[in-house]
């Protein structure tokens, strides 16, 4: 078993994925550009053993459905696609990729298929 260091806390990823692109939504809108193009690259994860779960993992209650990621690097580029959930739920989908994963894996963070703020907060109240 690896370290806890290794693993990823997938309510953190998602919260925080989220909480950049509603940035750079309110970014987009300030500076008033049309075309937005949004990067995801991640390096190392294979060769660091880097592990994720899927739906809401549950600090100290085992790891059931862990998976090691199967490539070291992912760069995933695409147009903006309009709002902070349709681009959080675009690159989570990418990068779940990583661990042979997909969207189920996350639909704890979702409503009707988008991340979103508020599917977010009731995964962490359930973690109370």
């Amino acid at each position: 078993m690896l370290p806890e260091r290794h693993r990823i806390n997938t309510l953190t990823l998602a919260e925080f994925t989220y909480e950049f692109f509603r940035f750079a939504a309110e970014l987009k809108e300030r500076v008033d550009i049309s075309d937005w193009t949004h990067r995801l690259v991640a390096r190392g994860f294979k060769s660091a053993g880097a592990e994720l779960e899927g739906g809401l993992a549950r600090p100290g209650a085992g790891h059931f459905d862990t998976r090691v990621a199967n490539q070291d690097d992912l760069k995933y580029e695409w147009a903006d696609l309009g709002s902070p959930e349709r681009n959080a739920t675009r690159a989570l989908k990418s990068f779940y990729a990583i661990f042979q994963r997909g969207s189920d894996d996350f639909a704890v963070f979702t409503t009707d298929g988008e991340v979103t703020a508020e599917a977010i907060l009731a995964a962490a109240r359930e973690l109370q």
